[in-house]
């Protein structure tokens, strides 16, 4: 494929890029897991060579649909000054581990720079969908971690599912059976009806105006912040209605490590307490605007506190450095005005591609993205694996002219270009 040399980025490094991402996906999965396959500094060179490369990219001169991008770079001042001010408080070495980990997550809107590009995310997705695919075999092999988040990019191509060949329809629509036949994580069959929605959606496109796609892409960014105005005030909680409700009608029986066998209410309130500890913690140390930096975590007492990382590193005890749901770890880390910086780059994209698009496939994924983000205060969690950089990817797509710009026909040539 030809490189059009008005493209922020060179051949080398768009090869390299397209292999770092495969490695991405197995050593960012392998952590989840099993510690077996992983190795965390070859991981952290990854990421810091993804992020170096998408740097390199937002630098250049040809760099295009600069104004698209100041809400990121207010997003990045804010969050290296809480960064900065992370590297001040460190006290241990756990502190600059975790402040590390912490900036690498919070990096994540950087690859909004060379996925804004047709060209780009083209020739990702072809060695992706190659070269991951071929690993994935292995993958299979070694049972490293779950298979949905591994196949991450798969989200993109369903969204689309019924343009996509036949052979592909096959392939993918296996792997969606699958996704919705693991009702123990809730997560993934949410996020998998959401696809099959949009696709659904761009099939019967004549059957869905504009109006309605707007106040779809408007709900899912209401509802959260309704849901939790009705938790502060104590008037109605919907994780614990769900787990009230279903006590004992939706239970599964999961075979733990130990070789244990556990009934699991699939409607469990599992998320409760995270937000008690995390706002609580935030009240109480005084953090609640500008975070605690991202070299540390919120005040926790429901999980057993650990003493070391099992290498001889001493930890803070009662502290959570993550947790499963990923805006409140945005909040923690760098507070109020990061999560509303953070929330913003999404709220943007997604508009832009509902509102100014002019093809429908642009405007299902504003939808999707819209949806992410309220999904982002479930779970979502932001870790720098490949589930999080396809979805940047999305969003990078939604802010992208180039992608808007594209009629119908247009954007289903690129997209079946995409595929190997």
């Amino acid at each position: 494929m030809m490189l059009d040399k008005t493209l922020p980025i060179n051949r080398w490094q768009l090869k390299l890029l397209a292999i770092l991402l495969v490695a991405n996906s197995v050593y960012a999965v392998a952590w989840l897991g099993s510690y077996k396959y992983h190795n965390a500094v070859i991981e952290l060179m990854i990421n810091v060579l993804i992020i170096g490369i998408a740097f390199v990219v937002s630098t250049s001169r040809k760099l295009e649909e600069r104004n698209n991008y100041k809400i990121i770079v207010i997003y990045f001042v804010w969050m290296l000054l809480q960064s900065f001010r992370g590297l001040l408080g460190c006290e241990m070495y756990m502190d600059y581990r975790q402040l590390v980990d912490g900036t690498v997550m919070l990096s994540l809107p950087i690859l909004i720079f060379p996925f804004a590009y047709p060209v780009i995310v083209q020739y990702i997705l072809r060695r992706w969908l190659f070269g991951g695919g071929l690993v994935f075999l292995f993958f299979i092999l070694w049972n490293v971690g779950p298979n949905c988040l591994y196949l991450a990019p798969i989200s993109l191509l369903a969204c689309f599912f019924f343009d996509l060949p036949k052979k592909w329809k096959f392939a993918i629509g296996i792997i969606l059976v699958v996704w919705l036949g693991a009702v123990m994580d809730r997560a993934n069959l949410i996020r998998s009806l959401m696809m099959i929605f949009c696709a659904l959606g761009v099939k019967y496109r004549q059957l869905v105006s504009d109006k309605m796609l707007r106040f779809a892409h408007h709900f899912f960014y209401v509802i959260p912040l309704f849901l939790l105005m009705l938790g502060f005030l104590g008037n109605f909680n919907l994780f614990q209605y769900l787990q009230e409700d279903n006590n004992g009608k939706h239970t599964k029986q999961v075979v733990k490590s130990d070789g244990s066998v556990q009934n699991v209410n699939i409607f469990g309130d599992t998320r409760t307490f995270i937000y008690r500890e995390v706002f609580e913690s935030s009240i109480k140390h005084d953090y609640v605007l500008w975070g605690r930096s991202p070299a540390r975590g919120n005040d926790d007492y429901f999980f057993e506190s650990l003493v070391s990382d099992g290498k001889g590193h001493a930890l803070r005890p009662n502290e959570r450095h993550v947790n499963e749901v990923g805006f409140l770890n945005v909040y923690t880390w760098i507070g109020l005005v990061g999560i509303i910086l953070y929330s913003c780059i999404f709220f943007k994209a997604s508009f832009l591609a509902v509102s100014r698009s002019h093809n429908v496939y642009m405007k299902f994924l504003g939808v999707f993205v819209a949806f992410r983000w309220a999904l982002g205060w479930i779970e979502d969690i932001n870790l720098f694996f490949i589930q999080s950089i396809i979805l940047w990817m999305m969003i990078a797509m939604c802010m992208s002219d180039k992608f808007r710009n594209m009629d119908d026909s247009e954007f289903r040539m690129w997209f079946l270009k995409c595929l190997p």
